[in-house]
């Protein structure tokens, strides 16, 4: 325990601090999270003693509700929040401003962009291998890539990446303007997702390549 306080805030007091909670926002992470500092992660030089500043990061928070108070010290919230945010730092700093400490106890994510509807946990994922209800449940891998950009590459260019390499957006694969630098962009062969990557100079470069076979095709 490194603090305490005696102060409990009330149910009315917490839903008030809610509200400044809402919208566009700038955040300082913990120094404990896993960012990295000059390519080391900020919580490996924490435990090094080192001394150093964690950069403030844009974040956007859309919903931010009180769900239900176990007790005085203990209540349940609800936050929609873009990716990147550190809800952590959002409950440290929901307390603070209410004039006390406070910590996370348990997070659990129940939606992802368009994955809003109902999740399962993998154990019930697990029961449902030998019957026709997997099928129903299971969605393909670019259903969460809705709306990002995509561009169709050639054979050739898809072994490129699966290799680790770049190539070169020509005339013929190219969907989009390959001269504007884009930071996030699909890489599809025969509509299958090879990587994900990136572009620039009007080249691609892959930041995660999938694991597929197509040598053979």
């Amino acid at each position: 325990i490194i603090e305490k306080h005696k102060k409990f805030p009330t149910k009315n007091e917490i839903k008030q601090q809610l509200k400044t909670f809402i919208g566009d926002l700038e955040q300082i992470p913990s120094k404990y999270s896993s960012i990295k500092i000059n390519g080391k992660r900020a919580y490996k030089l924490v435990r090094q003693g080192k001394n150093f500043d964690m950069p403030k990061r844009k974040i956007k928070i859309k919903e931010f509700k009180l769900k239900k108070i176990i007790n005085e010290r203990k209540a349940v919230f609800k936050i929609n929040c873009s990716s990147g945010t550190y809800v952590r730092t959002v409950v440290e700093d929901l307390a603070k401003i209410l004039g006390t400490v406070g910590h996370l106890t348990s997070l659990r994510r129940i939606g992802f962009g368009k994955l809003d509807k109902k999740l399962i946990s993998l154990d019930s994922l697990i029961s449902f291998m030998h019957i026709d209800k997997l099928i129903k449940v299971l969605k393909p891998v670019d259903y969460i890539f809705e709306g990002v950009k995509k561009i169709n590459i050639k054979q050739t260019d898809a072994k490129l990446l699966l290799d680790g390499n770049f190539f070169y957006v020509n005339s013929e694969s190219e969907t989009i303007t390959k001269d504007i630098p884009i930071k996030f962009v699909i890489a599809s062969y025969k509509n299958k997702i090879i990587a994900i990557g990136k572009i620039n100079d009007g080249s691609f470069y892959p930041q995660t390549v999938m694991n597929l076979n197509i040598r053979k095709n």
